[in-house]
């Protein structure tokens, strides 16, 4: 919704100057991208649902792939200046499990 509104700003810049429409071009593209990225997650979502999708169930140690999936993630969290804490058994935990979409279900970008 909020990129439409960045849209007609656009339209009615005639009179402004180049700086800010050049502005607003910028705030539209994010905006186009975090909404590409939603719809991402919601198809991921959708497939994680669907009896459409196949999973590689194997048994893994799943404090340990929940660890990685978090690690992998931690430069985005730091950059986005967000705090968290964790508390994740260190004994082995061995479920039978499909480590893709686990780590689709626990990501949390």
């Amino acid at each position: 919704m909020m990129m439409w509104i960045y849209a007609d700003c656009l339209e009615s810049l005639d009179s402004r100057s180049t700086k800010e429409q050049e502005e607003y071009i910028h705030i539209a593209y994010r905006k186009a991208l975090d909404l590409q990225e939603l719809i991402d997650m919601l198809f991921q979502w959708f497939k994680l649902t669907s009896d459409e999708q196949i999973y590689q169930m194997k048994i893994c140690d799943i404090n340990e792939l929940t660890r990685e999936v978090i690690i992998a993630h931690l430069p985005v969290l730091e950059e986005k200046n967000i705090s968290f804490s964790t508390n994740i058994l260190e004994d082995e935990w061995h479920v039978k499990i499909d480590k893709t979409a686990y780590a689709r279900i626990i990501n949390p970008f």
